[in-house]
């Protein structure tokens, strides 16, 4: 009989290599046996995620917050999951949260930064972006975010400086 731990290990195996939907099975299998386990509905929503299913997904992250509200990584994944269906308010409020619980993820910040961005909020989605920054300054994605925000708010030299910032980190990466 294969514990529940091998089966996590299993499942996780199968997401790393692609296998998504295998990994999938493999959660819900977990879910069967143990229908209150919030970590494998956890890594089914986040599986959801990765197979482009954002309603599935954040439907799921929705179930585990109710005993896990908190939680900044489901914070996260919901936050990532509303970007994706374009509920942005939505989004903000869960990465604002996961940012108050997570102060010092570059990742969770960077996702709020999104959040303003995508409502036009660009001067707020900037501050959020350099604090991103601040916290993983090897992060060439921040620095794009943050040439995108600059240009579109005109300052196209700032933009510029940013994009090569993030070519200095990056330089084979389109």
């Amino acid at each position: 009989m294969t514990s529940q731990q091998e089966l996590f290990d299993r499942a996780a195996a199968f997401a790393n290599a692609g296998r998504v939907d295998d990994a999938f099975k493999t959660y819900r299998a977990i879910l069967k046996k143990d229908p209150g386990n919030d970590q494998a509905r956890y890594r089914c929503a986040v599986v959801e995620l990765m197979r482009g299913r954002f309603r599935e997904g954040a439907k799921l992250l929705r179930v585990c917050l109710r005993t896990q509200p908190d939680n900044s990584d489901i914070l996260y994944s919901l936050g990532r999951a509303c970007l994706a269906l374009g509920a942005y308010e939505e989004a903000t409020a869960h990465l604002v949260r996961a940012t108050d619980n997570a102060p010092d993820r570059a990742d969770i910040r960077s996702a709020l930064g999104d959040a303003h961005f995508l409502q036009g909020a660009l001067e707020p989605a900037l501050k959020i972006y350099q604090a991103a920054s601040e916290l993983s300054p090897g992060d060439p994605r921040i620095k794009v975010n943050m040439a995108n925000a600059y240009s579109r708010l005109g300052d196209y030299t700032k933009a510029l400086a940013a994009i090569e910032a993030a070519r200095a980190i990056a330089p084979d990466r389109p």
